[in-house]
């Protein structure tokens, strides 16, 4: 159980059964079956706000398809980076990161400027694969306006896709080393 000093809304976690783990504060409000699996409210007595948490086999199921998403994902730009493509990340921990999941293929960071151009230059296709927040969005943008604008093809749909997939879990790229032993048998 969580400590009494710290708020019902910073210590939710998953409802087992008819107890709530980690949430002393709420009260059960109901369950329903959603289209993504079933859930149960709770209600907070104190601010009067109702708060979903998803039954565990819900979260595990959750877990168990974005690894299998991330598996595909870096096969995918394994096949990518074969064929020529280079993925642009933001720093050193992304380049890391990007190894700690099995990505083998042709990785620039942003942050080392000099050797970015004529890597990217001599490359087929750029994958951008900045941040997923709202900094990582602007530098997409502002990096494929002007890798476009000098010729290059560019692609955002990596992009937009392990966004979706990620559903809020993490927003940097260098989180992704979390799940690196989800994928220690990606095709390379």
């Amino acid at each position: 159980m969580a400590s009494p000093s710290i708020p019902a809304a910073q210590t939710l976690g998953v409802a087992v059964g008819s107890e709530i783990q980690a949430a002393p504060r709420l009260i059960r409000a109901g369950r329903e079956r959603t289209s993504r699996g079933e859930a149960t409210f709770f209600a907070s007595p104190h601010d009067r706000s109702i708060v979903q948490v998803e039954d565990r086999k819900t979260s595990e199921r959750k877990f168990a398809e974005f690894a299998e998403f991330l598996k595909e994902f870096v096969t995918e730009l394994n096949r990518l980076g074969a064929e020529g493509c280079v993925v642009l990340v933001e720093g050193a921990r992304d380049v890391r990161a990007m190894r700690d999941v099995g990505y083998r293929g042709g990785i620039v960071s942003i942050a080392a400027a000099k050797v970015t151009e004529s890597r990217l230059a001599s490359s087929k296709t750029v994958v951008i694969m900045t941040d997923l927040d709202r900094e990582g969005r602007r530098l997409a943008a502002r990096y494929a306006k002007t890798l476009t604008h000098r010729g290059l093809a560019v692609s955002l749909d990596q992009r937009r896709r392990l966004l979706a997939a990620s559903r809020g879990v993490f927003r940097h790229i260098e989180n992704l080393k979390r799940f690196s032993y989800l994928v220690a048998d990606v095709e390379i």
